[in-house]
């Protein structure tokens, strides 16, 4: 039996992934690859928890990949980010070190889990505007017409709908997908109680107001971005934005941002669920367990596959 190549910890918005992947990474001479989807913006800081400051422990600097990579304004989707988390995966495997992946957006876990290969297909418009319109019956019919993708949703309307898009493209054109490393991971899940995480997000959202979250908003609008690019990036940006522009009291913006973010860990725990359900194996572990215990508890399972 063959051992882990790599070490993903997982888990629901707040509940401590970056600190205990950078212990993990500290103890065992490991590299971090993030795969969040906004902290790849230089300029987003305190809005998408970078916290760079729990990547030093015991005063040693734990390297990580991909965080402050682009500019907000540039073109960054998933299909860049895959082939950065690529090369970055290759690059720490060639210096002979483990790779701990500590994120929490589903889309990119996904990709990397399933070797997805149609990120780079670009977006149809006019197909989608098509297809919205037919009811789930009738896009599976069209789907039906053409080649099966391997890992297609097709029970889902938004997806079968790009699975479609996916189709029609490659029937087409050609495309090179991108050479993913092939995974095995020790999957590591933070989880607690839904009244632990909610006061959890609260404290956090609290700190992260007090520390200057919309200044940085009020800057990121003054210097560096629209207003329709901060709602896209979502949550804290969305709230925040709509706030500078005194479309919600300081009081609205509190309330709807933190039952915003509580959704969102929601829907993380229901995607991280699913995934479980999939057959991937998760070993969960109690947010609320001291730093060291899961630390040393995630080193213990790494060391002791690696033997197998």
């Amino acid at each position: 039996m063959s051992g882990y190549n790599c070490i993903l910890v997982i888990g629901a918005t707040a509940s401590g992934k970056t600190q205990l992947s950078a212990r993990i990474a500290h103890a065992l001479n490991a590299e971090i690859i993030s795969i969040d989807s906004r902290q790849v913006y230089k300029e987003l800081t305190i809005g998408s928890g970078k916290d760079l400051n729990e990547y030093i422990v015991n005063e040693t600097p734990v390297p990580y990949h991909l965080i402050d990579v682009v500019g907000i304004n540039d073109n960054y989707h998933i299909h860049q980010y895959l082939q950065d988390y690529a090369q970055a995966f290759t690059n720490i495997n060639a210096k002979g070190k483990p790779v701990v992946l500590c994120g929490g957006s589903a889309m990119y876990i996904y990709s990397m889990l399933s070797q997805a290969q149609y990120t780079g297909i670009p977006i149809n418009t006019e197909l989608r505007v098509e297809l919205q319109s037919k009811s789930l019956t009738e896009l599976q019919t069209t789907y039906a017409l053409h080649t099966p993708l391997s890992h297609a949703e097709i029970t889902h309307h938004k997806r079968i709908i790009r699975a479609i898009e996916i189709q029609q493209y490659l029937a087409n054109n050609t495309y090179q997908p991108i050479a993913l490393p092939k995974l095995n991971p020790l999957i590591i899940g933070l989880e607690c109680s839904t009244v632990q995480c909610r006061a959890k997000i609260k404290k956090r959202l609290t700190h992260r107001l007090q520390c200057g979250l919309i200044d940085e908003v009020e800057k990121l609008l003054q210097y560096t971005a629209t207003p329709e690019r901060l709602i896209h990036l979502g949550l804290e940006y969305k709230y925040i934005t709509q706030y500078v522009q005194k479309q919600l009291t300081y009081t609205q913006l509190e309330t709807q941002l933190y039952n915003a973010i509580c959704q969102y860990a929601k829907s993380q725990m229901t995607w991280l669920r699913k995934l479980e359900r999939e057959g991937n194996n998760i070993h969960w572990l109690s947010a609320n367990n001291t730093l060291a215990f899961n630390t040393k508890y995630s080193c213990k399972l790494w060391n002791n596959k690696l033997k197998l």
